[in-house]
């Protein structure tokens, strides 16, 4: 038992003495920073109106909405796509950041006729 591990000693000294090369080394440059806006509460003041007015010019006339939410921390807004009638998108606006939109998939009756009943026309 004791040989063994003199014999295992023996053997790590000599790897451990041999020249191992090293590999080359690169720099790596880290991204830039890029802080994060601040947050916004869209319940107060005008920052739910701004952040729809927002999304009104990302989509163009005519504005027609099917469905607005409005959380402390976003907007969510459904909007018609006025180049294609027959499509919805979804908007969302977040710590003052505009996403791009999201197709909405439209279930029961999906004719233009059911649709256009239930938008509404938002004014300026």
């Amino acid at each position: 038992m004791k040989k063994s591990i003199v014999l295992m000693f023996v053997c790590l000294l000599a790897a451990c003495s041999k020249d191992v090369p090293v590999a080359q080394q690169q720099s790596v440059v880290a991204p830039a920073f890029k802080p994060r806006p601040a947050p916004v509460n869209y319940y107060q003041g005008t920052h739910a109106a701004d952040a729809i007015q927002q999304i009104r010019a990302k989509v163009g006339e005519p504005f027609k909405v099917l469905k607005i939410r409005i959380d402390d921390d976003s907007v969510w807004l459904q909007a018609q796509d006025p180049k294609k009638p027959e499509n919805v998108d979804e908007y969302r606006i977040s710590r003052g950041v505009l996403k791009d939109p999201i197709p909405v998939r439209l279930f029961g009756q999906n004719d233009q006729k059911t649709l256009e009943a239930k938008l509404a026309t938002l004014k300026q």
